[in-house]
């Protein structure tokens, strides 16, 4: 049973249970007008009867490491985390609140950073609300029911068919549908696209709001990706979604003149102040093309479901907020086959599995626009985890779910940017493609079109952004695979292949690179 217990300051109940230990968080709730007479602690189920309380989500912990500020607990001089609540709930915007995330509870309310969703009498979300990520948006429509989920431990979100539009379904005549709205949607781009395709079961839910395990306090969902038409049409909501690896740099703009003050962004064109621009190099196939070979699906499409996990105060917190390609609960390999943006060296697609729930996500990474800001970067998505490789010959479209695609003997990895770099793929064993977050990306030495010189060894990237790095191996990790960089300005030829048994490279013939 999910149960609050009663702090110190009367009106404030708390979860017992650490939401996640690794960060201070909790899960509380304020009855409005003081506790409960004789009630030390309430079950979720009680709470949801008491109208006038609001369920809180804090960055800060009642007591131990890390704990909030006792006196704004309990009663002081100073306003108290109930009289700030209480506050909050004087602005008319807000005064229904039903559930409140707030990053900085200790600071006074005219600087609380917070999400508030309120609720009207009946239960339903009194106005459409935005969960903001920076440039994405959870958007949830007035309307929305708000529940106990079955096992009431934590709540769900309805839609209401005379109010919302089903998804995936046409409407009869436009005039029905210019009176109904979108129940949910995931927004990129600050609001310039919107991602529809919230899933709904029978009963019209589609967001959780679990109370109990590693997710309490997140908002879950499955959203899909609708890849409208492949073969003629790019996969748009992928390409919306920002799926992407990228190589940061100064914005070398010969335009601004740091003596002119008239020149625009001219201070931020130094050494101590600068711009940042990105390369973009996208995880998965996203042109026409790319977009006839993704997996089919159980109702014939080649859309693409992401299970995703929102956490309204940690979203650079992997744990909490991304996007998973299998369901929650499932560590098994997907049967996914995605085209990646990876080739061999004869050109071939390399295609990516993704492994269990917990093992292969997109997680949000910060894409900054100048070195220094007082504002939020906005994010992008980066792949993280574990991928299973193959190479299909593409006989068949779309791609199969499930089937396993041998690697040939010729069947190169290409890395590196100049395409002169190959990892050596196995067509005996699995090859497993790891790739990390949160690795350097920044090259404070890039200019962009020209050629900068050096023989210094060592490190040349910057961690003030990340990417993903990669790395591949076999699944018996004993016998490691090879990588093979070109010397510079030469004829492409293969690593060794060993044929003299001895395990020396170095007497054995070079053999030529085949690339198309």
């Amino acid at each position: 049973m999910t149960t609050f217990t009663q702090s110190t300051a009367q009106a404030l109940y708390f979860l017992a249970e650490s939401v996640n230990p690794t960060v201070p968080y909790s899960i509380g709730f304020w009855v409005n007008g003081g506790a409960i007479a004789d009630s030390q602690t309430l079950s979720l189920e009680e709470t949801w009867t008491i109208k006038q309380g609001v369920y809180l989500f804090l960055k800060a912990v009642p007591e131990g490491n890390d704990a909030i500020d006792p006196s704004v607990l309990s009663d002081s001089a100073l306003p108290t985390l109930c009289d700030r609540i209480g506050e909050f709930l004087i602005t008319p915007s807000v005064r229904n609140t039903r559930f409140l995330w707030i990053d900085n509870p200790e600071e006074l309310v005219s600087r609380w950073r917070f999400h508030a969703l309120t609720l009207s009498p009946t239960d339903t979300v009194e106005r459409l609300t935005f969960f903001n990520f920076r440039n994405y948006e959870l958007a949830i429509a007035n309307g929305v029911t708000c529940q106990l989920n079955g096992t009431k431990d934590g709540f769900v979100f309805a839609l209401d068919p005379s109010l919302h539009n089903l998804p995936s379904t046409e409407t009869e005549s436009p005039e029905t549908e210019s009176l109904k709205t979108d129940p949910f949607y995931l927004s990129t781009g600050y609001g310039a696209h919107q991602l529809k395709g919230i899933e709904v079961n029978q009963a019209g839910e589609a967001i959780s709001l679990p109370f109990s395990g590693e997710l309490a306090g997140c908002l879950t969902f499955a959203l899909t990706l609708q890849n409208q038409s492949p073969g003629t049409a790019s996969f748009e909501e992928l390409v919306y979604l920002d799926v992407t690896l990228r190589m940061f740099f100064k914005s070398a703009n010969s335009l601004l003149d740091q003596n002119d003050p008239l020149s625009g962004f001219a201070g931020l064109n130094s050494d101590q102040e600068f711009l940042i621009s990105s390369h973009r190099y996208p995880f998965l196939g996203e042109d026409s093309d790319a977009a006839s070979h993704y997996s089919e699906q159980g109702d014939g499409s080649q859309n693409l479901t992401l299970y995703s996990a929102l956490d309204p105060l940690q979203p650079l917190n992997s744990d909490r907020t991304y996007f998973a390609f299998v369901e929650p609960g499932n560590y098994s390999i997907s049967d996914l086959s995605l085209p990646s943006c990876y080739r061999t060296n004869l050109g071939y697609s390399i295609h990516v599995t993704p492994h269990g729930h917990g093992d292969s996500r997109l997680i949000f990474a910060e894409r900054p626009g100048q070195n220094s800001s007082i504002f939020g970067s906005p994010l992008y998505l980066v792949p993280q985890g574990k991928y299973t490789l193959s190479v299909p010959n593409y006989e068949s479209t779309p791609i199969p779910s499930g089937k396993d695609f041998s690697i040939r003997d010729e069947d190169n990895f290409l890395c590196g940017l100049a395409g002169i770099e190959y990892i050596q793929l196995s067509s005996q064993q699995v090859n497993i493609l790891h790739l990390e977050a949160g690795k350097p990306t920044f090259a404070p030495d890039f200019v962009p079109e020209q050629i900068v010189e050096t023989n210094e060894a060592g490190q040349r990237l910057e961690s003030g952004t990340t990417t993903a790095w990669g790395y591949i191996e076999y699944e018996q990790v004993t016998n490691l695979p090879v990588y093979f960089s070109q010397p510079k300005q030469s004829l492409l030829y293969r690593a060794s292949t060993f044929q003299d048994g001895n395990q020396d490279p170095t007497d054995d013939p070079l053999t030529f690179l085949e690339v198309p």
